[in-house]
C-alpha cells in the first residue's frame, strides 16, 4: 500500500512538472513579447520604469521558487503557487542593472544614459535632412527616399516619408540570423553545427552590386556561426541560402511576429518601411529579444560589414557603426534600383538608429547620398565630422 502511494504521488509530481515546463514555455514566449513591447512603450525618461523593473525582478525570483516549489511538493506546491495569485512570474532576464558592454544598452539599463539631443537639435536635424533629399530629387540623383532617425539615450525621433515600403532584399539577413541566435538560447549546439557548403542554382543570377570581398567556398566545411558572421559582413547570399535550407520557417517569422510586424512569405514579394525596419536594431540594442551576449555577436559582426560607402562613410574614422544594407534591382532593365542601409551608430555619449531607404537609377549616386545624411545626421548629433 505504502509503495502505491508513493507511486502516485511521484506520478502526480512527474505530472506537476510537465504542466510548469509547459506554463513556462508559454510563459516565456509572453515575456519575451512584453520585454519587446515595453520598450515600445516606456523610454529612458518615464517615471515608471522604476517600477515596472522592480515588479519584473521580484516575479522572476518568485517563479524560480514557484518551479522548485512546484516539482519537490507535487500538486500542493503548484496549488500554493497559484493561490498566492499576487505576482506574474517571468523567466530569467539577461541583463545586468550595472554590467555595460559596448554594442548594448540592455532595457534594465535605461536611465543610465544622459547624452540625449534637444528638441531644437532633432528639429533642425529633421530640416537639414529633408534639404538634402529636396536638393538630390531637383538635381535627378535620387528618385525617393524614406529616412528615419532614433536618439537611443531616451527614443526621441524623426521620420521623413518613414511609413513608406521599399524592397528590403538582404536587409532580410538580420532577421534570419537573429533566428538562429534565439534558437541558440535553448540549443546552444546550433552554432557550432557544420555544414559542407554545396553551391545553390538560385544564387548564380542574383545581382550584388556591391558583392561580398570574401565568400564561401563549394566543399568546404563551415560552422553555423562561420555561415552568420559571412553573410552578416559580406552580405552574402550563398551563406544566407546554406543556413535558410537547415531553419524552420517558424524560427524566422518568430522574429517578426515579436515585434507585430507581417514576415515575409516564399517566392512573394516584400516590402518594409524604414520605421518598422529600425525596429530589429532597437530591440538588439536594448537586448529585449535574444540575450545581451547574442545581441552583442550579432552587433559585433555588423560593425565589420565590408560595405562601407553608406553610413559608414559619413562619420568620423573610429566611430563603430553597426549596420546592414540591402540592394535590388527592381526592373528587368536596370533603369531603376535601390540602396538601403540601417544601423547603429555609436557616436561618443549619443548613440542613435539612422535607417536609409532609397530608390534611383544608379547604385554609386544612391550609396552617395547615403553617406551625405549620415554625414549630416552625425554633424547635428555629434556636432564634429572631422576625419580621423
Amino acid at each position: 500500500m505504502e509503495y502505491t502511494k508513493r507511486q502516485g504521488g511521484m506520478a502526480r509530481a512527474r505530472s506537476n512538472l510537465a504542466q510548469w515546463v509547459g506554463r513556462s514555455e508559454k510563459l516565456g514566449l509572453y515575456y519575451k513579447r512584453c520585454r519587446v513591447a515595453y520598450y515600445e512603450v516606456f523610454d529612458c525618461k518615464n517615471i515608471f520604469a522604476g517600477n515596472v523593473v522592480s515588479h519584473m525582478k521580484t516575479s522572476i525570483k518568485i517563479l524560480g521558487l514557484g518551479i522548485f516549489a512546484g516539482s519537490a511538493l507535487g500538486a500542493g506546491g503548484l496549488s500554493l503557487y497559484e493561490n498566492a495569485g499576487t505576482q506574474i512570474a517571468f523567466p530569467e532576464v539577461h541583463e545586468s542593472m550595472r554590467t555595460r558592454t559596448v554594442l548594448t544598452s540592455p532595457l534594465l539599463e535605461c536611465g543610465e544614459l544622459s547624452q540625449s539631443i534637444s528638441d531644437q537639435t532633432l528639429s533642425s536635424l529633421r530640416s537639414a535632412v529633408q534639404k538634402l533629399m529636396t536638393t538630390r530629387q531637383e538635381s535627378g540623383d535620387l528618385s525617393f527616399a524614406s529616412v528615419y532617425f532614433r536618439d537611443l539615450n531616451n527614443g526621441p525621433w524623426f521620420g521623413i516619408n518613414e511609413s513608406e515600403e521599399f524592397f528590403p532584399a538582404s536587409l532580410l539577413k538580420l532577421p534570419l540570423a537573429m533566428s538562429f541566435y534565439n534558437k541558440a538560447e535553448d540549443d546552444p549546439s546550433i552554432l557550432t553545427k557544420e555544414i559542407t557548403y554545396t553551391p545553390d542554382p538560385s544564387t548564380a543570377s542574383q545581382i550584388q552590386p556591391f558583392g561580398p570581398t570574401r565568400n564561401v567556398e563549394q566543399g568546404k566545411m563551415y560552422t553555423v556561426k562561420d555561415l552568420l558572421d559571412i553573410m552578416l559582413q559580406e552580405s552574402s547570399n550563398e551563406a544566407a541560402v546554406a543556413l535558410s535550407n537547415i531553419v524552420k520557417p517558424a524560427q524566422i517569422t518568430d522574429v517578426y511576429h515579436n515585434l507585430g510586424l507581417v514576415p515575409p512569405i516564399f517566392g512573394q514579394d516584400y516590402k518594409i518601411d524604414t520605421h518598422k525596419y529600425a525596429s530589429f536594431f532597437r530591440i538588439l540594442y536594448n537586448a529585449t529579444y535574444v540575450n545581451k551576449s547574442s545581441s552583442e555577436s550579432i552587433l559585433k559582426s555588423l560593425t565589420d560589414a565590408s560595405f562601407k560607402d553608406g553610413l559608414v562613410a559619413g562619420v568620423p574614422q573610429g566611430v563603430l557603426v553597426a549596420h546592414k544594407f540591402g540592394s535590388r534591382q527592381v526592373d528587368a532593365s536596370g533603369n531603376t534600383v535601390q540602396l538601403h542601409d540601417c544601423g547603429i551608430i555609436y557616436a561618443p555619449q549619443k548613440p542613435y538608429i539612422l535607417c536609409v531607404m532609397t530608390q534611383g537609377t544608379d547604385f554609386t549616386t544612391l550609396a552617395g547620398f547615403i553617406k551625405s545624411v549620415s554625414e549630416s545626421v552625425y554633424k547635428n548629433v555629434a556636432g564634429d565630422t572631422r576625419k580621423e
